[in-house]
């Protein structure tokens, strides 16, 4: 994540619009897009849809929504296609942040990964914190 991601935030949330239901910080791609403010070193779009769900923000609006909409006892797929579903079909309203601010990272035994040994781009972080730790020698394990 960003080094001044607590920053980041609060110009973010002084220009995102009342009516936002998901806000992404971190995610993978994102399309139909309508740009809404120009940030310090960053813009704030509106979204179509956004993949991926490394880092988002949910208004108690948009929890609403989604209880009501995700039946989670019988989830047909991955949860980031879920929500692209519901955007795609104009039923959550949502924001992105780009370039992202916080990014997911695959590691050679990352348990999480969908698909095992699939190649991913990582996109570079501004002011990376795990950056600055190894550039501070600080051991990470």
């Amino acid at each position: 994540m960003e080094l001044n991601i607590t920053d980041i935030m609060a110009e973010i949330h002084q220009n995102l619009p009342n009516d936002w239901d998901l806000l992404f910080i971190g995610h993978c791609y994102s399309g139909n897009t309508e740009y809404v403010a120009n940030l310090t070193a960053h813009e704030l779009h509106k979204r179509g849809y956004v993949q991926c769900t490394h880092t988002y923000a949910v208004s108690a609006k948009g929890a609403k929504k989604l209880l009501e909409k995700i039946n989670i006892n019988d989830l047909q797929k991955a949860i980031d296609l879920e929500l692209r579903d519901l955007m795609e079909a104009g039923k959550l309203i949502v924001y992105s942040i780009h370039p992202s601010i916080v990014v997911q990272i695959k590691g050679d035994h990352d348990l999480s990964d969908a698909v095992p040994g699939a190649i991913d781009i990582t996109y570079p972080l501004m002011n990376s914190t795990i950056k600055l730790l190894n550039d501070l020698d600080y051991d990470l394990d």
